[in-house]
């Protein structure tokens, strides 16, 4: 079952997620099959303008991984999103794992093959290594 801030995602505008954090909507809840965040989805789905409104939340956890065992950073560069990449970054949460065996680590991102952008991807990433 769906709480009610990722019911909020599709199709429905930002605004509709921003009402629903602000009524104490957990940020961080996880899907119970595949425990994918609100931020996860909004990437898959490449909904900007809903990443842009859940990244300004400070008590989003931009780390946390899904059965995957992948964090949404890992998403926006396996798609290319740079811009998204950047976001989840910038963010006070965010922390590159220091295993670099971790899927999520920027060593191992930087082996991604993205969908689109690689070139755009790599030099992103080596502001980080």
């Amino acid at each position: 079952m769906l709480n009610p801030v990722f019911r909020s995602i599709a199709p429905k505008p930002p605004n509709m997620v921003q009402f629903l954090l602000k009524c104490n909507g957990d940020i961080n809840a996880q899907t119970t099959d595949y425990k994918q965040t609100a931020l996860h989805v909004a990437i898959e789905q490449g909904y900007l303008s809903v990443v842009i409104e859940l990244i300004q939340w400070p008590l989003l956890n931009v780390n946390l991984v899904d059965a995957s065992n992948h964090c949404p950073l890992f998403y926006a560069i396996s798609l290319g999103r740079t811009d998204i990449a950047a976001l989840i970054v910038g963010h006070a949460s965010w922390k590159n794992p220091t295993d670099l065996n971790d899927p999520n680590s920027i060593a191992k991102l930087r082996l991604l093959k993205p969908t689109q952008d690689a070139e755009q991807v790599q030099k992103f990433l080596s502001k980080y290594a």
